[in-house]
């Protein structure tokens, strides 16, 4: 199997570990531009009491964008882990559990320069030409090839020691695989 969805137990500390979050200005101008226009709408109707079928909407929509939305920008990150033969990524809250790679089960990762939007749409957890893409910021990241032909991209703040981390983990799963 090349992916492995189950919990397993990690013990030792990670050789690689990082923790990403949405911080674009433009993203937290968007979200809170939405936010506040929910608000608005919201407060409009406490002050002037409209119909009862458009106050369910604005009620709904000011849950939506007014509440929802900003938190869930709040809480979503990107989390990377490269430990006890695996490497280990989830975009949380997308993804509660981690989805874990063994190494022995990647063929290559590569530190790449990509474009964001024309390659994957933009960020998040994405589908593009190459593959999937999880990321949140940023155009740089590690490239990863399984054995299995499935390739994806994490993206990172720092693929060089990502790809390194990966390269030791893979060294070390093909030294403990040796009679």
């Amino acid at each position: 199997m090349a992916e492995v969805t189950l919990s397993c137990t990690m013990t030792s500390d990670p050789a690689f570990s990082e923790v990403q979050r949405f911080h674009q200005v433009w993203v937290i101008i968007l979200v809170g531009f939405i936010a506040v226009l929910s608000w608005a709408f919201f407060v409009r109707l406490l002050l002037s009491p409209a119909d009862e079928s458009s106050a369910v909407i604005v009620v709904i929509v000011f849950v939506i964008f007014g509440v929802v939305f900003p938190v869930w920008f709040l809480i979503m990150r990107l989390e990377t882990e490269v430990r006890d033969f695996f490497l280990s990524y989830r975009m949380y809250p997308l993804q509660i559990r981690w989805r874990n790679v063994p190494a022995s089960e990647i063929a290559s990762a590569e530190a790449v320069t990509y474009r964001p939007i024309l390659e994957y749409g933009g960020w998040g957890m994405r589908v593009g030409f190459r593959g999937r893409a999880y990321n949140v910021s940023g155009n740089r990241g590690v490239f990863i090839c399984q054995k299995t032909g499935k390739c994806f991209l994490l993206g990172s703040q720092r693929p060089d020691e990502l790809a390194d981390a990966i390269e030791r983990a893979r060294e070390e799963a093909r030294r403990s695989a040796r009679p």
